[in-house]
């Protein structure tokens, strides 16, 4: 009679076991969808996926969203693969994986996404845990900027014009010209950039103070400093008359 009823308990145990786990992996199922759904910009599966965010399952949904992210990858979703880069560089729902963030940015990189581009060149030109990964190399940094300044990255811009101007590769007039091109869109550290560039230059004092003049609209108080530096190459030029 112990027997038996030893028994219908364990099947009773593992009807139980198998009907939670199997609606366990169902829900599982439902939130990936969701979470692809999300990542597609379906509006009403982001506002279902916004009320289930709190700090208590925060973890699982980092998962679940990189699940998501993996496989609407493999399904030719390429525009996620930055995003997919950076869960592995984080580990945001993963475990942290720099060569398999790497592989992926330069797949993204290929797509000519100008996001991963940018990540690559800084970490190109960056000294940091990613050393093994990225090492230091001027060269293949500027190789990566100039691809997204094509593009038309204001960032790119920018920073391969403070690379010109600060790294082991130095060459004023490709500075002034890509710092140029993202002041032009507005970027205010290329504006700061140019003055650095030009307040010296009797050729170039006209854009010096130019550009001077639109940092500190902006608020610059670098510029408010180089400003000083501008009126007095001024100075100098007109006692020279």
């Amino acid at each position: 009679m112990v027997v038996i009823i030893i028994i219908v308990i364990a099947v009773l145990l593992f009807l139980i076991y198998k009907r939670t786990g199997k609606k366990s992996m169902e829900n599982t199922y439902d939130n990936i969808t969701l979470a692809k759904q999300v990542l597609l910009k379906d509006t009403s599966a982001t506002d279902k996926w916004n009320t289930m965010q709190t700090a208590e399952n925060e973890a699982f949904l980092a998962q679940t969203m990189h699940i998501a992210k993996t496989e609407l990858v493999e399904e030719g979703h390429t525009d996620l693969l930055f995003d997919l880069a950076t869960d592995y560089f984080l580990g945001n729902g993963c475990e942290p994986d720099p060569k398999e963030a790497q592989r992926l940015d330069f797949l993204a990189a290929k797509q000519n996404d100008t996001n991963a581009i940018l990540r690559t060149a800084r970490l190109y030109s960056l000294t940091d845990e990613h050393d093994d990964i990225y090492p230091p190399n001027d060269e293949e940094s500027i190789k990566w900027y100039t691809k997204g300044a094509e593009l038309g990255s204001v960032q790119c811009q920018a920073e391969l014009g403070e690379m010109y101007m600060y790294s082991s590769i130095q060459n004023r007039a490709l500075a002034l010209k890509y710092s140029e091109q993202a002041a032009e869109n507005d970027n205010l550290k290329a504006m700061e950039n140019i003055i650095e560039l030009c307040k010296y230059s009797r050729e170039n004092i006209d854009k010096a103070v130019y550009w001077c003049q639109k940092a500190i609209e902006r608020g610059s108080e670098r510029a408010l400093i180089l400003k000083a530096d501008i009126d007095l190459f001024q100075s100098k030029l007109l006692n020279e008359k």
